[in-house]
């Protein structure tokens, strides 16, 4: 055919030949990058030359590719009750260059690799949106980076209930490949030129304004948020941060320095408890905590709280709960192990134990280890490895009614349970309950028969101890809460700083009244006030000279701040707490 401009073109199933090098780009040809820059910056004058036909052409796939882009969204929808369709008039800003960036790409190399990352981040997304129930966020990102070994044992135990997401986003996405493979009338450089600039336009403003903009906006549509979620976990990684400078901290020996043995200090480290959950907290749908109901009835030496964590990813929790540490972002702190737990146990003259049944790497957050006498791990060497697996944490309590505890004894318990998948929490050799059934959502009676398991282990810890005529300080927190569909979010790790993801249940028990009456009269003690305590029965004062009275924070999922936290106010009078809007470097 002849057109306006008097060049002879053919069509083709992968474009236009013709004699004009700046209209054709035959798909598989191969472009250097001066032909590259000559097809982006002469494509206006192009556009000028094509029939109208071929525009009309280039727009109907644009608008075809957008669809489809917006399919797995509308399709989602119907699925998930608390999804809802986005009807931002903007996205026509975000998906008019991205779809016609696609359809006018060149190269299917490139074409195929944008696709694959959308595809990857969609699917990323909307399972993250399934399980939690909250869009996905950088930080959950840096959480799942973190703790990859917990994401894959999950993805593996719920990949049935979330396996539609696959094809859900699959078959829409491979569709605008062949689509702008088959159709396509116009090629040019200019189609990777929008898609960069679409790319870049998100990156700048996380980079210009990397506040509230890191999180997600549930009115944009999940591809705006999966890209920004992307740009924002490699802004959170590489950007650098200019973190507040505070004064040091001190420690001074006190009186109980000098005590002598045989005493156990025992720390437990409970895993994504929510006491919403349990009955000793007034729980009343099911008895999930019986034998702590027991303990506390018959026993006066046994107190229950309701505390506040340090973070809300076990990783930066730990941090927070081993090392008496106050600020948010006091990276220097973080650094030091001046105010170590097992530091300053070991100075002390007690033999330190440290007893997870998580990976070492959570040693890395504690620090100190050279202060640790005796570290098990699940991947401490290979025989613990295997009686981890099988016993989970049972094996804690076999481990301790091994060991002959005389002299001074500082014991950190770290447990599994009742980590998600909360079905396979149990160990071998106890009765996996079936109690607690009938309810439409299944995961909360999974959690429910959980945490009957992790109140026979507590209770069997407390009980270890507690016969002891020595003195004994028993202190079992969560590292973090577990949302259970409270304000229709579920789990711990979605990167969102929210108040209740912190709210953690705390249980002491102890023989000795007066430090039973300072846990009693902190009102929601916090992950740092236990530590100040802790510190202050192996026989040492921290003095910290950046505390804010009644103020404290609770950080995201690190513990220098990177990821965000929460600054908020008790009120003594009232017992009430204010939390402050989340601060985001």
């Amino acid at each position: 055919m002849v057109d306006c401009t008097g060049l002879e073109n053919r069509h083709t199933s992968d474009g236009i030949e013709g004699s004009n090098p700046s209209l054709s780009a035959k798909t598989g040809s191969k472009l250097d990058n001066g032909n590259l820059l000559f097809l982006i910056f002469s494509t206006p004058m192009a556009f000028q030359k094509i029939s109208r036909k071929k525009i009309f052409w280039v727009l109907l796939l644009s608008f075809l590719t957008a669809t489809l882009l917006m399919a797995p969204d509308c399709i989602f929808a119907i699925i998930v009750d608390n999804f809802k369709i986005s009807r931002d008039w903007k996205a026509i800003f975000f998906l008019t260059p991205l779809s016609m960036g696609l359809v006018l790409c060149p190269y299917r190399w490139f074409l195929a690799l944008i696709l694959a990352l959308l595809g990857c981040l969609q699917v990323m997304q909307f399972i993250h949106f399934a399980y939690f129930g909250i869009p996905l966020s950088p930080f959950a990102l840096h959480f799942m980076q973190r703790e990859m070994g917990d994401v894959w044992t999950e993805i593996a135990f719920f990949w049935k209930d979330y396996g539609y997401i696959l094809p859900m986003t699959l078959i829409p996405f491979t569709l605008i490949y062949i689509l702008n493979r088959k159709f396509s009338v116009f090629k040019s450089g200019l189609g990777i030129l929008m898609i960069v600039c679409t790319f870049g336009s998100i990156g700048h403003r996380l980079c210009s304004d990397p506040t509230q903009r890191f999180m997600p906006n549930s009115q944009r549509i999940t591809l705006y948020n999966s890209l920004k979620a992307f740009f924002g976990y490699f802004i959170i990684q590489y950007r650098h941060y200019d973190f507040k400078t505070y004064l040091p901290y001190s420690v001074e020996k006190n009186q109980l320095f000098e005590r002598k043995g045989p005493i156990n200090i025992v720390y437990i480290i409970g895993e994504s408890c929510n006491y919403r959950h349990m009955s000793l907290f007034g729980y009343v749908r099911n008895d999930t905590t019986p034998c702590l109901k027991n303990l506390s009835k018959n026993n006066n030496n046994f107190i229950y709280k309701v505390g506040i964590s340090g973070a809300n990813s076990t990783i930066a929790s730990v941090k927070f709960i081993t090392n008496a540490i106050y600020e948010p972002d006091n990276l220097k702190q973080t650094a030091l192990d001046t105010t170590n737990l097992f530091k300053l146990a070991k100075q002390s003259g007690f033999q330190t134990f440290y007893l997870s049944t998580q990976s070492d790497t959570i040693l890395c957050s504690i620090g100190s280890v050279q202060h640790i006498d005796h570290a098990i791990t699940n991947t401490t060497n290979p025989r613990h490895a295997l009686q981890i697996l099988t016993k989970k944490d049972l094996y804690l309590l076999e481990l301790i009614q091994r060991q002959t505890f005389s002299e001074k004894n500082f014991i950190v318990l770290h447990q599994s349970s009742v980590h998600s998948p909360y079905a396979l929490t149990y160990g071998q050799g106890y009765k996996a309950p079936h109690v607690f059934t009938g309810n439409p959502k299944k995961i909360l009676d999974d959690y429910d028969n959980a945490m009957l398991y992790n109140d026979f282990l507590i209770s069997q810890i407390f009980g270890f101890f507690n016969k002891s005529t020595h003195p004994f300080y028993i202190v079992w927190t969560s590292d973090h809460n577990e949302l259970l569909g409270e304000n229709g979010m579920y789990g711990h790790g979605s990167g969102s700083l929210n108040p209740e993801t912190a709210n953690v249940p705390v249980i002491v028990q102890s023989n000795d009244p007066a430090f039973l009456e300072k846990f009693s009269d902190i009102f929601a003690i916090t992950h740092y006030e236990i530590a100040k305590l802790i510190a202050e029965q192996i026989g040492f004062n921290v003095i910290n000279p950046n505390e804010e009275k009644n103020v404290f924070y609770t950080n995201g999922t690190d513990f220098n701040g990177k990821c965000g936290y929460i600054r908020f106010t008790k009120n003594l009078e009232n017992q009430t707490i204010h939390y402050d809007e989340p601060s985001l470097k």
